[in-house]
């Protein structure tokens, strides 16, 4: 059976960390939300309700390439 006894830590010490190590920039300064959007792709078929322009679901025939 494993035993309960809580180890001590061997060590204070503290990481600080300088600011001037991002003054010269991350390389994210120019970047919006748009730039981390999630692309959608949805698979249609002849019988999917987004193709039946009677459903309330329907988006249109899909663009062709």
């Amino acid at each position: 059976m494993a035993s309960k006894e809580v180890a001590k830590a061997q060590s204070h010490e503290v990481l600080v960390l300088d600011d001037d190590l991002l003054a010269g920039g991350t390389g994210l300064e120019d970047t919006d939300s748009g730039d981390y959007a999630i692309p959608f792709i949805r698979v249609l078929q002849s019988n999917s309700p987004q193709l039946k322009k009677s459903d309330g679901k329907y988006i249109g025939e899909p663009r062709r390439a």
